[in-house]
């Protein structure tokens, strides 16, 4: 046993005999000397911590508080989708737009060369009107006299102004008539080669259209534009034409293709009004037309002075500032 152990165990003997000698007191026979100290103890367990007693009774109820601001709380999460709901009702057809012609297109490369045509049949010779006079020249010093040239083919220039009468030469040489002749070719070839630079130019010009028909010498052509028949007709003088108005069976299908091809359901001014005399038509230029080809019971009504086709190939008459479609003629 460690020695603390015994000191400890003497120290509790000698506590118990002095507290049974103070029971019964008897005299000290020997010097009692204090002991040394021993040890401290260990610490004792800790203690309750008043976590154990009862509940109290419960307290009298509070008074109302007062009314508490309104808070909106923040949006809660978003919701599944809802099943599709039934189609709606059809629209109705909105009204024909006008459309803006867009920029031309890069140009294609060249074709390949074309084999060589048939010589064509001489045209007409067209002789340009003359220009006009011009200031009379002072007149200038005789020359010297050249060798004589080849003879050349040149191209014959335009008519120049008639300057004062010279005096009199010598008699020159007889000449052939090949100049003459050659002269007149070159005239035929040129007045040809205007023609097809005519030609060009017109196809140019209907191919850039919407739609077009080609019946004889004229075209037919419309780019959708809806407009009133005032307005119609200064368009189709901007491109150098007037409305349509067939003279004929041919022309009235071929207006109504055209028609046709730019709306099923449209229908189109023609180049005819009703003039100062009732019942009767006029073009645009004022000339009494002779072609028709009234719906049964056209025209029916006074203040509708206009032509219209459609929308089969009958002519019904309209209000002059009602819209429809034009289609302008160009020959």
């Amino acid at each position: 046993m460690p020695p603390f152990k015994h000191s400890v165990l003497l120290l509790l003997l000698l506590e118990f005999l002095i507290s049974v000698a103070g029971d019964q007191p008897q005299p000290l026979t020997c010097p009692l000397y204090a002991g040394v100290p021993g040890t401290p103890g260990h610490n004792g367990l800790p203690g309750r911590d008043g976590k154990d007693g009862k509940d109290g009774p419960v307290g009298p109820k509070g008074q109302k508080g007062e009314t508490g601001s309104s808070v909106t709380g923040p949006p809660g999460k978003k919701g599944p989708a809802g099943d599709v709901g039934p189609p709606g009702v059809k629209g109705s057809k909105g009204e024909q737009g006008v459309g803006v012609r867009g920029p031309s297109g890069v140009a294609g490369a060249p074709g390949p060369k074309g084999q060589k045509g048939e010589t064509g049949s001489a045209g007409p010779s067209v002789t340009g009107p003359p220009g006009a006079k011009g200031p009379a020249g002072n007149i200038g010093p005789p020359g010297v006299k050249g060798s004589k040239g080849e003879q050349g083919v040149g191209v014959r220039g335009p008519s120049g102004v008639a300057g004062p009468s010279g005096p009199k030469g010598q008699k020159g040489e007889t000449g052939s008539t090949a100049n003459v002749n050659e002269a007149a070719v070159v005239k035929t070839l040129l007045s040809d080669v205007q023609k097809l630079q005519s030609r060009i130019s017109m196809l140019e010009k209907v191919l850039g259209f919407r739609a077009f028909r080609k019946v004889g010498q004229k075209y037919y052509i419309s780019s959708g534009l809806v407009t009133t028949f005032d307005a119609g007709q200064s368009y189709c003088r901007g491109v150098k034409g007037e409305l349509a108005l067939p003279r004929n069976n041919e022309e009235n299908q071929a207006v109504y293709q055209v028609l046709k091809q730019v709306s099923q359901s449209e229908t189109c001014f023609l180049g005819a009004r009703e003039s100062k005399v009732r019942g009767q038509y006029a073009d645009t230029k004022g000339q009494k037309i002779t072609y028709t080809k009234w719906h049964p019971g056209q025209p029916n009504r006074l203040e509708e002075q206009c032509v219209c086709m459609g929308p089969s190939d009958q002519w019904h008459d309209y209000m002059c500032n009602s819209k429809h479609l034009i289609i302008c003629e160009i020959q």
